[in-house]
């Protein structure tokens, strides 16, 4: 090997840019002033915390009301999935925003629209992930300008302010951040989950019936009440569509598949007054999903019995799963969400 030659047009680019906005390091400053180890260790079980805290705002915020035994079992469950356990690992920040989203949609519930405004503004540190929802509430709130603007206008003043304070701290820092994203989206965007499945005009097709039957799903709910079931199926929804459609294959972005989890476990036991194809979409969603917490227990059983380098053969056998689970769930809450009045037809 040698240095790379900047001069040498057929050596590879030196790549470093931050791409993330400036302001997130006002999530980050409580930890800034200790020492890397240790904030990184902390920062690691606060993601899982995260994670953890997510389920009952999210469970608030789409109209289901869960026990407390269940309630902890499906925190548990969440804090030992695979996208947490890659989340504990990378820090990527993801489950710091399903949080805020998380806490802005239980806000909304409540009625606290400034609140709910602030924290989504705070969420935009990953537009990748909170770019839809994000639109989608705020579409939701002018459609209602005089009940629900205060969102509107907190997410707008807040988002501001945010820009403002980095700025007297970094000027121009906006320009940088823009020539970052154009570098990390030529080097680092991978295929979307549709991509990666289907063909080429095939996935294309795809993702514009999903952003269709968002637009279509939000407008029909646009009067519906925060915290209800409608309003939670419309979240759902959306929560779905952007972990197929955004241009990134991580495990750790289906973490967003919370609300939608939670809904159609809430339908679960009502699972027979539904169609065979919608049926058949929720055991999908549910075998996909319990599929990594067996193969994990049959390896982590299995390490004990025969010699690890055959266990090692099979490590990849958990994740075997994974590109599915986002489909078959979006499958589910559309065909849920869309097609539940019409189960003779499904």
């Amino acid at each position: 090997g040698r240095p790379l030659d900047p001069k040498n047009k057929n050596d590879p680019k030196q790549q470093e840019g931050f791409a993330y906005p400036l302001y997130v390091a006002f999530l980050m400053a409580p930890l800034a002033q200790l020492p890397f180890p240790v904030a990184q260790e902390i920062s690691r079980w606060l993601l899982l915390l995260a994670i953890a805290v997510s389920v009952p705002l999210w469970s608030s915020a789409v109209g289901t009301r869960i026990n407390v035994a269940p309630l902890v079992a499906a925190m548990v469950l969440a804090v030992g999935s695979y996208p947490a356990v890659m989340e504990f690992y990378q820090q990527n920040l993801a489950a710091l925003i399903v949080f805020l989203l998380a806490a802005a949609a239980a806000c909304l519930a409540r009625g606290w629209l400034i609140v709910a405004g602030f924290l989504l503004a705070l969420a935009t540190v990953k537009p990748e992930i909170s770019g839809l929802i994000i639109a989608c509430l705020l579409c939701w709130s002018l459609c209602r300008i005089r009940e629900r603007g205060r969102l509107v206008l907190s997410f707008v003043i807040s988002l501001a302010v945010l820009i403002f304070c980095t700025e007297l701290y970094l000027p121009h820092w906006p320009t940088h951040f823009l020539e970052a994203l154009r570098a990390y989206a030529a080097t680092e965007t991978d295929p979307s989950i549709l991509q990666a499945i289907f063909p080429g005009w095939v996935a294309v097709v795809v993702s514009v019936g999903l952003l269709v039957a968002v637009v279509f799903r939000a407008w029909r709910t646009r009067t519906s009440k925060a915290g209800s079931e409608q309003f939670g199926w419309t979240l759902a929804l959306v929560s779905s569509c952007t972990v197929v459609l955004i241009p990134k294959i991580a495990a750790y972005n289906q973490l967003v598949l919370i609300p939608a989890l939670l809904l159609l476990v809430a339908k679960w036991d009502g699972r027979r007054r539904f169609g065979l194809l919608a049926r058949s979409a929720i055991k999908a969603t549910f075998t996909c999903q319990l599929w990594q917490w067996a193969a994990a227990v049959v390896l982590a059983t299995a390490s004990w019995l025969v010699p690890m380098h055959i266990v090692q053969r099979a490590a990849g056998f958990p994740l075997a799963t994974l590109l599915a689970i986002p489909v078959v769930t979006a499958l589910a809450v559309l065909l849920l969400t869309f097609m539940s009045s019409n189960t003779n037809r499904l």
